[in-house]
């Protein structure tokens, strides 16, 4: 199917307004029963509908265990002790500027469609979270994408820093790089005070290796690939922990070893050590992705794994084993 492109930045501003009640600091929470993403199974619904708990055990989604199912096993636990099995406490913001067609979540869930949300404080957040039984202590932002309510995050750490919380819990931001609302929004000094948070880590999430891939991907256009780059950039030179994801869906394998090879490039202009702190997602069919497939998207299935080979082939030219054999949150 060949989709229309989207014009990310104007869905970024048309869902903020719409994510964001300023006037009482609630934000539009994703209800996620009656879903597709509910019938996955690796989704395990908790407070009352509007929240999900993760579990990080055979890290299936990694590009490197499907394609080197024999390797020691390298998870990123974004600064957390290392466990057999880690869960997190995941909220979902109800909307998201990019179409990943591949995306575990409902299309009405990233829309902020008010029949499918709430409103939600980070109090209210916060007692839905404490009133579960064995809680995580990890708390994931997600999405959607997290960042076009920046505070979102501020008002999370603000009240548990009223309840004494900070200190005992992580928190993970998940980011896909869309926008520059972080530093638009907030004040220098809001930024200084969540990169200097204990246990906080973003995640970005590179889309494709190149404006092809990209745009494949997101339905944006090929131009906004380069924008991730320069966002993750911002992010890390505030002081953030950061650490991504990255996913290989493409229509075009030709000459992927040279795309890929500038697409490196690019992770190292950022910073040196960049790759080795990215983590290749293998994507799956989700419940609501098989309804977006065709024979293309289907290809890039497949794909993918070749594609994974190409960018370890990469990183072994260019990093010592010693470094690859690190988890990413063990490269400092």
């Amino acid at each position: 199917m060949k989709a229309h492109l989207i014009d990310d930045d104007v869905l970024a501003s048309r869902f903020r307004n719409r994510l964001l009640r300023e006037s009482d600091k609630k934000i539009l929470i994703a209800r996620l029963t009656a879903s597709k993403e509910e019938t996955d199974e690796y989704t395990l619904i908790n407070c009352g509908g509007y929240g999900r708990v993760r579990e990080f055990r055979d890290y299936k989604l990694y590009l490197e265990r499907a394609v080197f199912p024999e390797r020691p096993l390298r998870p990123n636990f974004r600064g957390y002790p290392p466990r057999p099995t880690v869960k997190s406490q995941v909220f979902q913001l109800a909307a998201c500027n990019w179409r990943c067609w591949y995306c575990f979540v409902d299309d009405d869930r990233l829309s902020a469609n008010p029949r499918t949300s709430e409103y939600f404080s980070a109090s209210d957040l916060l007692e839905l979270y404490l009133n579960e039984p064995n809680r995580c202590d990890i708390i994931d932002l997600s999405g959607g994408q997290p960042d076009l309510v920046p505070e979102w995050t501020l008002w999370m750490i603000d009240e548990c820093a009223n309840r004494g919380m900070i200190g005992s819990l992580y928190f993970w931001i998940d980011d896909n790089l869309s926008n520059d609302f972080l530093f638009r929004f907030l004040s220098e000094k809001e930024v200084q005070r969540l990169a200097s948070t204990p246990n906080l880590s973003r995640m970005g999430c590179f889309k494709g290796f190149d404006e092809t891939s990209f745009s494949f991907t997101t339905l944006a256009d090929p131009t906004r690939f380069s924008r991730q780059f320069e966002i993750a950039d911002r992010i890390i030179s505030a002081g953030f922990r950061f650490y991504a994801y990255a996913t290989f869906t493409t229509p075009d394998m030709v000459d992927v070893e040279k795309k890929m090879r500038l697409f490196v490039d690019k992770l190292q202009s950022v910073n040196e050590l960049l790759p080795l702190w990215t983590t290749p997602l293998k994507i799956h069919n989700f419940a609501v992705t098989k309804t977006r497939l065709d024979q293309e998207r289907s290809q890039s299935l497949k794909d993918q794994l070749r594609v994974f080979e190409i960018w370890d082939q990469e990183l072994t030219r260019r990093f010592p084993a010693a470094l690859l054999a690190l988890r990413p949150d063990e490269v400092k």
